[in-house]
């Protein structure tokens, strides 16, 4: 399916409880939100630097699908966390660092607070 272009699906998995991730490590190692070292990934780096980075978007920008009444209606950019959490209502608070690791898109500055959350080997095996 496409997006603007781009390969674009949305899909709900139900995993056996022997595959669900039992704690905040377990999701670490299956999701992230977080810029991937270019040094140390350059094929991870490329892959969510080009499909998983939402914005640039806001005054700039503000046509886009994302902003609704001129608010972002999709919650970005999310705020920098230390660590995976849950908040009050048990939604999950993944894990952004401030890393100072960068990308520029539309002649603006993204970091970790914009990554849309993904699975990396789903993602470049694509």
């Amino acid at each position: 399916i496409s997006k603007r272009g781009l390969r674009h699906v949305h899909i709900l998995v139900w995993l056996a409880d022997t595959n669900k991730p039992k704690d905040i490590a377990d999701t670490d190692k299956i999701i992230s939100s977080e810029i991937p070292d270019p040094s140390i990934d350059p094929v991870g780096y490329e892959a969510i630097t080009r499909f998983m980075m939402h914005g640039p978007c806001g005054e700039s920008n503000n046509t886009l699908s994302c902003m609704k009444d001129g608010r972002f209606s999709k919650h970005f950019p999310k705020a920098f966390a230390s660590e995976t959490t849950y908040d009050q209502f048990g939604y999950i608070v993944y894990k952004r660092r401030d890393t100072g690791i960068n990308v520029e898109k539309g002649g603006t500055k993204l970091d970790n607070r914009y990554v849309v959350p993904y699975n990396r080997d789903l993602l470049v095996w694509l």
